[in-house]
């Protein structure tokens, strides 16, 4: 179990280099053998059943765990501060298709970090199970998040999304499971706003769904900036 956890907190906390102000959008084709220690991770941690063996923080309603919103081009997040969690925590929510866990140490000498995690425990109408965990920070403008979405029935049908924001910019890194083949995406820019005008079916179709599941946002519906 503890290796769960610990794989997330890697996962939503790593992040690669971002130029600052630097755009671009890089994909390249590999063979459905080649997959990632990271990929490895996500299917764990997208596991039924997780969850559910960890102690209660009590129930919960979405928007007390932690509030979101898309301003000046960028994501915000904010721990919501009611839950108490300094263990991974199971949360109670009114959600029958959906569990949920939170991370939230009140140690100085982790940052305010928090994380809040989803998983689906029925398909969604697109046919595929989503796990998403997103971390934040005190700083608000400072967002990691990491979504897996396996398919209900069609084995080679999968996706892994990350996300990472900073004072520098923005990283999108999506990969593709589709019949045996693994598509990588990589977008950047100095914001989301600027990755989604410049990339804006990358962000409607990989990014938007895994946010729109940890919060009530849709990236995919706002009208650019």
């Amino acid at each position: 179990m503890t290796r769960h956890f610990a794989a997330a907190l890697i996962m939503a906390g790593f992040v690669p280099e971002i130029a600052p102000g630097r755009s671009y959008c890089t994909q390249s084709q590999g063979p459905a053998s080649h997959v990632t220690v990271e990929a490895r991770m996500a299917s764990g941690l997208a596991r039924p059943g997780v969850f559910g063996r960890l102690k209660s923080a009590g129930r919960y309603r979405r928007n007390e765990l932690a509030s979101y919103a898309f301003e000046e081009g960028r994501l915000w997040a904010e721990w919501g501060g009611y839950v108490r969690a300094e263990d991974p925590r199971f949360i109670e929510t009114p959600e029958l298709d959906a569990e949920w866990m939170a991370y939230a140490p009140s140690s100085s000498s982790e940052q305010g970090r928090w994380l809040l995690a989803r998983r689906e425990t029925q398909p969604s109408p697109d046919g595929r199970y989503w796990s998403v965990y997103a971390s934040g920070w005190a700083d608000p403008g400072r967002v990691s998040l990491v979504a897996v979405a396996n398919h209900a029935i069609l084995r080679d049908n999968s996706l892994i999304v990350r996300y990472f924001q900073r004072q520098q910019g923005v990283l999108l890194q999506c990969r593709a499971r589709f019949a045996s083949q693994v598509v990588p995406f990589n977008a950047a820019g100095s914001d989301l706003a600027r990755v989604r005008g410049e990339y804006p079916e990358l962000v409607r179709s990989y990014l938007a769904p895994a946010v729109s599941r940890i919060c009530n946002l849709d990236l995919g519906s706002m009208p650019a900036i």
